[in-house]
Order: C-alpha cells, then structure tokens, then sequence
C-alpha cells in the first residue's frame, strides 16, 4: 500500500478477506470506497490490515449513517487509452481527428560525424558515425507535416555546420514557431564553438553538448556562464563520475548540466549508480496521476518520433520501424497507436509484473533494451 500525500508505505498480504477487500476497492464504480462485512471487521488479518491503513493515513473506517454520502476518490482514467477505439473509428472512415496531438516531440538525426558513434544512440540521443544524411526538404516536409498544439519540441542530431544546407533547414524551421535542439558531440561542438554559442543565444533554439571525453570539461566549459548552453556528461566508470562532480563543483557560476551513465562492458558500475532498490522505490514521492501514467503509457517514449539518416522512422530506435520520413507522420503515429511496441510498453512483463513495486518504477528504457535486462532495479532482476 502507497500513500501519494507523503510516499509512505507498508507491505501487506493479499489473501483472505483482504484480497476481498481490496478487489472491490480496485473496482472504478466504487471510488476507492466499499462496504465492510461484519465477518470482516472480525477476521484479525483484515482488522490489522485495516489499522494499517488507518495509522498511515490512507484512508479511514466509518459508519455509513455518519455521512449522507459516503466519503470517496476519483481514479485517474488516462484518456489516450480510451482514444485509441476512437482513433481506429476515425480512421476507417477516413477522419483525421486528433490523433496527431499526441505527437510532441520529434527527433531527427541529420546527418553523421566522425566523432559519432554507432552503439551509443540505442541508449541515449547521441550524434552517429556515418556518411548517410537527410534531404532537408523532407525534413522540413514531415516538420509542417506533423505541426500540432502539442508539438513542443524538433530535434537536430548530428554535425550541424558540416550539414549542407543548415541555415536553409533553420530559416524554414524557425517558421513553425516550435523549440529547436541541436544536440553535437562535444569535439564537434570545440571545433565550432563560436558558432553553436551563437545559436544558443537564440530565444527559440537550445544547444545540447554530449560529452563523452570527461577530460575536456575545462576546455568546454570557457565562457559557459556568457552562453546557454546545456552539457550532458557521459560517464563509464566510477572515477569518470568522481572527475565530474569535482570539476563541476570547481566553478561558482550557474552550470546547466545533467551526468548521463552509459553502459559500455561496465554494468557493475552502472549497477550500482543507477539501479534502484527498495528504498529509492517507496521514498520517491509520486502522485496518484503519476502511478496510473506509469500503468498506461511509456514516459520515456510517448509522443517522441525519431528519424535516422536512412530516413527510417521509429517510435524507440531499439524496435522496428514503423515508417520512412516519405510516410506523412499521422499515418505513422496511427500505426504505433494500434501496432507498435513502443509508446504503451509498461511494466507488465516479468519479473515487473510480479513485483509489487512494479508501477513506482519508471517505465522501461532504452538502456533495458539495450543492454538486455528487464529493468534496473534490485528487487526482482
């Protein structure tokens, strides 16, 4: 049982005259309120089950004369779950509808650089090692394509100033009035710092620099609090951790800065860095909102779109793709909505689904399919 006002919780078995309990509280009519049996009220596990409840302040016991209604609480019913019958309707008559608003960002990686990598953007956005890139009139095609009020963001991956045709890209882009990130390596990001800083001081342009050599943080790092510039540090190792953190710490001045473990035969580093354990798990606050999102949609994937310089479309880089860039994007977005695997993939495989902190924990990233485990998490591996 979790508490959402104060992330305390306590474990309990459900068996007995509890399980009868809670299989009507977990019914939607009831509002999380149901009648209590006076055989119930004397079994001993569903009375301290019950003061359980009671001590944490989870809920109450009450006699129903004391109300003229009895006290209850809404359960949070996603929307998009229910959509999806409707969408399929729309569609088979050839209705638009709105199933293009659930596209909110979309990544495209542009072209490759030689200081990219091939592995690496499985697990995190990260610029590719490749000679393949994209025509910008159909990057610019798909971006008007897939305009939407909750389009909030399109992603430029890759080397932007050795792409030939950049400012054409952005003047056209700049059209949609909708926030742009270029994301570069950070030897390419040295190598055109003068004119990536520009860029950043554009009100609707945000520069991201992935830094996979930790060694050149002072180098990156001159001037960074005159530019807006976003630094992602990559680390493999516990002392690449450490350098961070201590370099970082160094500087006085504000550092909009994120450090990202990446797995590279390393997973007992990463083990210990990122899984989570039981604690981590009851003690991260959520919301009621929260958990029920959790049992719904994937909240790393859902809405995002990535095009790769092959002009291949895919909902997660890790699974099939759904599409090419030629594809008009509602038509992809359909498809994931009724035949993907990304955007709805939550926690309902084992180990997760049969452990009974399976919707506190995140949802399922790309680092999981990556590397091949069924979560990061140390209760059920």
């Amino acid at each position: 049982m979790y508490n959402t006002l104060n992330a305390t919780s306590f474990p309990f078995a459900n068996i007995g005259e509890v399980e009868k309990i809670c299989n009507e509280l977990l019914k939607v009519d009831n509002l999380y309120s149901v009648m209590v049996s006076d055989n119930q009220l004397q079994d001993k596990k569903s009375v301290a089950w019950i003061d359980s409840i009671i001590t944490n302040n989870m809920g109450c016991l009450t006699r129903e004369v004391t109300y003229e209604e009895h006290p209850v609480s809404l359960m949070p019913i996603l929307k998009v779950q229910d959509n999806t019958q409707r969408y399929v309707w729309e569609h088979n008559r050839g209705i638009q509808g709105t199933i293009l608003d659930n596209l909110h960002e979309v990544f495209f990686y542009i072209n490759g650089t030689a200081n990219g990598e091939n592995e690496l953007y499985k697990q995190i956005i990260y610029p590719l090692k490749i000679n393949e890139s994209l025509d910008y009139h159909a990057i610019i095609d798909f971006c008007f394509n897939s305009k939407n009020p909750y389009l909030t963001r399109i992603y430029l991956i890759g080397s932007l100033f050795t792409y030939p045709s950049y400012s054409i890209l952005l003047n056209e882009l700049h059209q949609l009035h909708i926030q742009l990130v270029i994301t570069v390596t950070d030897v390419d990001y040295l190598h055109y710092m003068q004119a990536y800083t520009d860029l950043a001081m554009q009100e609707d342009i945000i520069v991201q620099v992935m830094i996979k050599n930790v060694n050149d943080i002072e180098e990156l790092l001159i001037n960074h609090d005159k530019v807006d510039v976003h630094y992602y540090f990559l680390v493999a190792s516990e002392a690449e951790y450490e350098y961070v953190l201590d370099t970082t710490k160094k500087d006085d001045n504000k550092l909009d800065y994120q450090i990202i473990p990446i797995v590279k035969d390393n997973l007992d580093f990463f083990r210990n860095l990122v899984y989570l354990d039981e604690k981590e798990l009851t003690e991260t606050p959520l919301t009621k909102r929260d958990i029920f999102v959790r049992q719904s949609i994937n909240l790393n994937d859902f809405g995002r779109l990535t095009v790769l310089p092959d002009g291949r479309v895919y909902s997660n880089v890790n699974h099939p793709s759904l599409g090419t860039i030629k594809n008009l994007p509602i038509d992809i977005v359909y498809k994931e909505f009724t035949k993907g695997q990304s955007w709805f993939n939550v926690r309902k495989q084992k180990p997760c689904s049969d452990c009974i902190y399976q919707w506190l924990c995140p949802s399922p990233s790309n680092i999981e399919l990556a590397i091949g485990k069924p979560n990061l998490c140390l209760m059920k591996e």
